[in-house]
């Protein structure tokens, strides 16, 4: 399975539109086409009803829809996580704090930290 076909695959989905999907992705109308294709081959299953100039997911595509996202969202925090170790950082944290706090307690705790 290629990971371009997954995208193409989500993109088409959201907008129900291969011409749609190619834009954004910055592919051609048939190369979207041949990414669903191929995916629809490994998978042996129909992603989408095609219905003259319209595509619609099926049950199996709107089911495959959430696994193709998960996929897509865990490969990008992978690749996150290891561009930051190859930074040099071992972790990363997330401090939801308002903005006063950012001037005046941020700072010191930044500080104790280190």
């Amino acid at each position: 399975m290629n990971y371009l076909w997954i995208q193409s695959f989500i993109v088409a989905a959201k907008t129900c539109n291969f011409r749609k999907a190619a834009e954004h992705l910055n592919l051609s109308q048939p190369s979207i086409t041949v990414h669903i294709h191929q995916l629809e081959d490994f998978l042996q299953v129909k992603l989408f009803k095609r219905e003259k100039n319209r595509v619609r997911l099926t049950e199996t595509g709107k089911a495959f829809l959430i696994e193709a996202e998960e996929i897509s969202n865990q490969l990008e925090n992978s690749l996150e996580r290891f561009h930051l170790l190859q930074k040099g950082y071992r972790d990363k944290c997330m401090i939801a704090i308002t903005p006063m706090m950012v001037e005046t307690i941020l700072p010191h705790l930044i500080q104790t930290i280190s």
